[in-house]
Order: structure tokens, then sequence, then C-alpha cells
């Protein structure tokens, strides 16, 4: 589902001051859940950033400071890949509850590039602690997202997650 803040000035869009994420189950808060945030890119490769858990409420806020530090981060470590995130911002971010088959992508890519990139203080525990939450459901559940922006225009596609899914 798509989720329009308002418009934007000039073409130029800005990275949202905070975005408020909140994962359901069957109508109910999920806590303990990780999100998969895409900032889409006019040019280059859009950035991927992992923000949670989620709260006893399922919510998480995530700030315009965090998407630029995570995008710093790879831009850092891959810097041809990457243009600016804030020069280069499209006006669209996906967000979307991470699976179990996302979370085992991101404990690889951890594995892969913690002595290259500096990753969150125990960063691998909070994944496997998530792995965990994820595990104990059934893997057809499906965790349901919404998302609010403040402060600017902004296309939300949230995306629901099918706990066991790979795509």
């Amino acid at each position: 589902m798509c989720v329009e803040c308002s418009s934007s000035m000039n073409n130029k869009h800005l990275l949202p001051d905070e975005l408020r994420l909140t994962c359901m189950l069957q109508g109910k808060p999920a806590s303990g859940i990780l999100v998969s945030v895409t900032t889409r890119m006019q040019r280059k490769n859009h950035f991927d950033l992992v923000v949670g858990p989620t709260d006893t409420r399922g919510q998480i806020i995530c700030t315009r400071n965090n998407i630029l530090e995570q995008a710093e981060s790879s831009r850092n470590l891959f810097l041809m890949d990457y243009a600016d995130p804030v020069d280069n911002f499209s006006g669209e971010i996906e967000v979307s509850p991470m699976s179990r088959y996302d979370i085992k992508r991101a404990l690889d890519a951890y594995n892969m590039f913690a002595d290259a990139t500096t990753y969150p203080q125990k960063w691998k525990e909070t994944l496997e602690s998530a792995d965990l939450v994820l595990g104990s459901l059934d893997s057809k559940s499906r965790i349901d997202i919404s998302a609010r922006c403040s402060d600017t225009t902004i296309k939300l596609v949230e995306v629901p997650c099918i706990v066991g899914e790979h795509p």
C-alpha cells in the first residue's frame, strides 16, 4: 500500500525528519521485529537500511540521522556504488518487516563485513534475537507494517512480510 504525505517543492526531495513505523501480527503489536527501510535514489544504488527492533507497541522511530548514518557507512564501504543520499533522494521510501531469510542475509553480510565497517553495538545479537522472535511464529505468519512520515513529501511503500518467505 502506498501512502502519499504531500507534494514536494521544485522536484527536490528531502529526507524525512522521522518515520514512524508500526508492525502488527494478526491485528496485535509485533515486538522484537526488525524493519528494512529502502531509500530510493535518483541515481546509482538505493540504500537498504535496517532499523529496530520494534518495542512492545510494535513501533520504531527512524530518524533522518539513522538514515544518514547507515547510508554513509554503505557509501564509505562502496563509494562508487552510491550517490549522496541528501542530493539524490527520489522521494520514495519502502518499508518492510524483515523475514527470517532477510535476517539470514543480514547476518551473512555482518560476518563478511564486520572487520571492514562499523555496525551498531551488539548488532549480531540484535539480528539473532529478531530471528528467535520470528522462529517462534508459524512460517506462514504475515507481519503488516504501517508508516507515517513527518516534515516532508515522501511516497511511502508499505510491504508486509511472510515470516518464512524467500524472495
